[in-house]
């Protein structure tokens, strides 16, 4: 009987009005958009983005079934080779990410070394969290075998490359790097003055 009348209870409770979604329009882009993509995809925007942003500046065209087959035979013929190849949306951000990078080396000083495109390759991943190919990476003509300012080329789905600057530098354990950046953090403190001894 209790469960009856909680039941009915529920049935009675008027529903709560759902919230209008924003409506969306398909487009083709058609040129490449930061935030939305590469020439040819297709993607879902409000309304009032395409009318007033897109479509005016020629960023996009409608998904109309005449573009759509326009772009896919542009696909085709860049898969061909015949067309030029563009840049992906996750190509450009890489490109701009590495264009303000500084990649650290660190090499052991009790063994002799030379740098190689593998080596680099670990260090891009560990240091800076970008997963680059050692045939995409390009070292100076000499052999690295000391430690100090360089550079290395990385060249971007084959189609940009950015020179990054590189420093090789003597090899720490994170330990001791801690270590080292904890001391100085403590000679910090005592060198700064407090409010009692300026006076």
């Amino acid at each position: 009987m209790h469960k009856e009348s909680a039941l009915m209870s529920l049935r009675t409770l008027p529903a709560a009005p759902l919230p209008r979604p924003f409506p969306l329009a398909k487009c083709a882009l058609h040129n490449w958009t930061s935030e939305l993509g590469v020439r040819g995809d297709l993607v879902s925007v409000k309304k009032s983005l395409g009318r007033n942003r897109l479509l005016p500046q020629g960023l996009a065209v409608y998904a109309s079934p005449e573009n759509k087959k326009l772009f896919e035979e542009e696909k085709l013929l860049r898969k061909e080779g015949k067309l030029e190849r563009i840049q992906t949306k996750a190509g450009e951000a890489t490109v701009k990410f590495l264009k303000s990078c500084h990649l650290e080396v660190g090499m052991k000083n009790n063994v002799k070394w030379e740098l190689n495109p593998e080596i680099v390759a670990r260090h891009f991943l560990k240091n800076l969290g970008v997963v680059v190919a050692p045939h995409a990476l390009k070292l100076p003509e000499e052999p690295i075998t000391r430690w100090g300012e360089y550079w290395c080329e990385v060249t971007v789905n084959g189609l940009d490359t950015i020179r990054v600057p590189m420093s090789v530098v003597n090899f720490e354990r994170p330990k001791t790097k801690r270590y080292k950046y904890w001391l100085a953090q403590q000679a910090a403190k005592e060198m700064a003055p407090t409010s009692s001894q300026t006076i």
